[in-house]
């Protein structure tokens, strides 16, 4: 066998794996390389809720709680006469 073999040969692989180079940022503001299998320029880490002062915890967790939607009912104004209509459906 040569070095050619890989290039001419078929993968052997059952999944051919790519990892693409991309910019990881932490919650600190620092950047760091690494390698993901989607191709993406930035990945933005989580905030690490134990070094955020109590304030700012409870507003993190605030916007991860779902708004309670109020259900609004639709009051009809309704005045409709049904026997203003019974002469049309009545056979002639």
């Amino acid at each position: 066998m040569t070095a050619w073999r890989a290039c001419l040969g078929k993968i052997r692989r059952k999944e051919f794996v790519r990892l693409y180079k991309v910019r990881i940022l932490r919650s600190d503001g620092s950047l760091i390389f690494g390698r993901c299998d989607e191709p993406r320029e930035i990945l933005k880490l989580p905030a690490d809720l134990r070094t955020l002062s109590d304030d700012e915890q409870r507003m993190r967790i605030a916007e991860r709680k779902t708004a309670v939607r109020k259900v609004v009912e639709d009051t009809f104004d309704d005045t409709f006469d049904f026997h203003k209509y019974v002469s049309e459906w009545k056979r002639r």
